[in-house]
C-alpha cells in the first residue's frame, strides 16, 4: 500500500512536467498549433515523452512487488536524462517540475540493479 501512495504521490507531483509533454505531443500532431520546434529538440522531447511511459511500467512492476528488468531500468534513466538535456540547457522551470519523477526513476534503477546483485 505504502509503494501505491508512494507512486500515486509523485505521478501527482510531476503533473505539471508531464502537461508540457503532453502539449508537445499535441503540437506534433495537429499542425496548426503556433507552436513549432527544430527536429533535434522534436527528437528529445519524443525520447521524454518515451520516459514516462518507461516510468509508468517501472512503477507498476514496483509497486506489485515484481521484479523490474536492469535494461528497463537503465533504459529508462536514459531516457529521461535525454529528454530533460532540452530543458537543461534553457534552465527551464520544467526541470524542477520533472524532478520527482526523475529522482524515482534513478531510484527505481537502483532497486532493480541491487536486487539483481542480490539474486
Amino acid at each position: 500500500m505504502n509503494r501505491l501512495l508512494t507512486s500515486i504521490l509523485i505521478f501527482m507531483l510531476s503533473i505539471p512536467a508531464l502537461f508540457f509533454y503532453v502539449l508537445f505531443l499535441m503540437s506534433i500532431f495537429n499542425p496548426s498549433l503556433p507552436i513549432v520546434y527544430p527536429w533535434p529538440y522534436r527528437l528529445f522531447m519524443l525520447a521524454g515523452m518515451v520516459a514516462w511511459g518507461v516510468l509508468f511500467y517501472m512503477s507498476i512492476l514496483w509497486v506489485k512487488h515484481l521484479p523490474i528488468s536492469q535494461w528497463i531500468s537503465a533504459l529508462g534513466t536514459l531516457l529521461a536524462i535525454i529528454g530533460l538535456i532540452p530543458f537543461i540547457i534553457r534552465l527551464d522551470a520544467i526541470v524542477l517540475l520533472a524532478l520527482p519523477a526523475f529522482l524515482f526513476t534513478i531510484y527505481l534503477c537502483y532497486c532493480s540493479w541491487s536486487t539483481a546483485k542480490a539474486d
